[in-house]
């Protein structure tokens, strides 16, 4: 399956599903049988996210020539794709891969651990990330993340994602889309000021 890695979950129904999606960090693929109950449940998830916040990609299996109702309300989930039964792996493989690609290529991600825990946050979220003693402050526009990656890393990282992310000095790492004002020595980021390193170029 290439770089991309796969943590998944089973669930024996989607009530299960609709309690875990409020609860859990993330969820980067569904693939579901399609069936009444179960699109009853898509509907009610995808009412009360806002458009942002579905970060995940819909696959829906189905056995059956399904109605047009049932599958024209399907098509209005927008799923990545609906596939029929029987299944075969390396077509499976296949739709996995290009399935991930899409969601990579559509929000690309910074990954880091805390407590044992995987975190994957979307990169375009990250404010500015600040360096104290061991740990590494990630800012983004919801919450604050603490954890001990390296900030050499955490920077080489980034940098690969997107140009947005500067270093502006040793323990510091900004995103330019959040800048609000700057000078030839400092950088704001709404009230929050940072100096700006003469061993850091600006561009």
């Amino acid at each position: 399956m290439g770089k991309y890695q796969y943590y998944p979950e089973e669930y024996v129904n989607a009530c299960e599903l609709y309690h875990d999606i409020g609860t859990k960090p993330f969820f980067d693929l569904i693939l579901m049988e399609l069936t009444n109950e179960n699109l009853l449940i898509v509907e009610k998830i995808l009412m009360n996210i806002s458009k942002a916040e579905k970060k995940f990609l819909l696959i829906y299996i189905t056995d059956t020539i399904q109605t047009s109702d049932l599958f024209f309300r399907a098509i209005n989930t927008h799923p990545f794709s609906v596939i029929k039964k029987p299944l075969y792996q390396p077509d499976i493989s296949r739709l996995f891969h290009a399935c991930m690609q899409t969601y990579y290529e559509n929000d690309r991600f910074f990954e880091f651990r805390i407590r044992g825990c995987h975190y994957r946050i979307p990169a375009k979220q990250i404010r500015f990330i600040q360096k104290n003693g061991r740990k590494l402050y990630i800012d983004t526009t919801d919450e604050i993340y603490e954890t001990y990656c390296n900030i050499q890393d955490a920077y080489s990282c980034l940098k690969n994602i997107s140009d947005s992310f500067i270093r502006i000095q040793y323990s510091c790492i900004i995103n330019k889309a959040y800048v609000t004002r700057y000078t030839h020595s400092k950088i704001f980021i709404g009230a929050k000021e940072f100096s700006i390193s003469k061993n850091f170029k600006i561009s």
